[in-house]
Parts: C-alpha cells; sequence; structure tokens
C-alpha cells in the first residue's frame, strides 16, 4: 500500500470473516483471505520480494564456491533470482520459469544471500527449495 495502515477490523460478510484496513487518506481496503482468487490490488501487480539469511553451510572459516543450483517452485511466472557473497554486489541469476530450474554459475565466498523477486497479477510463486553444488576449499584464485 502506498499509504500507511493507520486502523484494522474484520467483519463477517457471507459467513465469512474477512479482514479491513484503513489506510491515512481515508480509504478502506478489502484485504483477501485463504481460498481467494484476488492476485492484483485493485488491477495493479502484485510485488513479491525474500531473501535468505547468510548461508555459510555450516563451515564459516572456509571460503566456498558455488558452481550449480536448483531452485523448485510453484506458478513461477519469471521470478528473478540474484545472489551475492560476502555483502558484495549482487549478481543476476535468471528468471524461474518453470517447476525445476537449474543454473551454472561460478561464485566464491564465505557466506551467500539469495534474493527472489517477481511483481504479477497471476497466482503467486511458492518456493519451495534449492539445490547447490558447493565445493569448501581454501585455495581458490
Amino acid at each position: 500500500l502506498a499509504d500507511a495502515v493507520s486502523v484494522a477490523s474484520s467483519f463477517v460478510v457471507s459467513g465469512a470473516q474477512r479482514p479491513y484496513i484503513g489506510v491515512s487518506d481515508g480509504d478502506v481496503h478489502q484485504m483477501a483471505v485463504t481460498g481467494d482468487t484476488v492476485y492484483t490490488d485493485n488491477t495493479a501487480a502484485i510485488a513479491a520480494n525474500f531473501r535468505t539469511t547468510k548461508l555459510d553451510f555450516g563451515a564459516s572459516e572456509d571460503k566456498k564456491r558455488i558452481s550449480n543450483m536448483i531452485f523448485f517452485s510453484q506458478e513461477p511466472q519469471g521470478v528473478d533470482v540474484r545472489i551475492r557473497a560476502d555483502d558484495g554486489k549482487w549478481q543476476e541469476i535468471g528468471q524461474l520459469t518453470e517447476t525445476v530450474n537449474p543454473f551454472s554459475v561460478d561464485i566464491k565466498g564465505y557466506y551467500f544471500e539469495f534474493e527472489f523477486s517477481e511483481s504479477s497479477g497471476n497466482t503467486p510463486f511458492i518456493f519451495e527449495s534449492m539445490s547447490l553444488s558447493v565445493d569448501i576449499d581454501t585455495k581458490f584464485d
């Protein structure tokens, strides 16, 4: 929402309890509940973004290389995936467009963060898991 939420409440409509919020410009918004098929905000696409914690794979003292990754998801429609190592620059990996999405990379660091984002007016994506090929060695260039 572009405006700050100032009040929230719920009301029973057709036997279902529905949440409502009021925002600072005076508008009242009905929020979707489980089972609804509303995937837009008044016809505008809804943005989704999440970032993993810093992952060191149980070996914080060792430098690692990620060479291959596979991401598993439901309903992907172009989820952008980025990675960064050791708080460095974010690097684009690609987009999730299938249920299973493999990528080949060559990224080195002590720890890694992943970021996933999508803006869509369709069924939202569900991130299921990822599988990474990680080598641990202190002799990387």
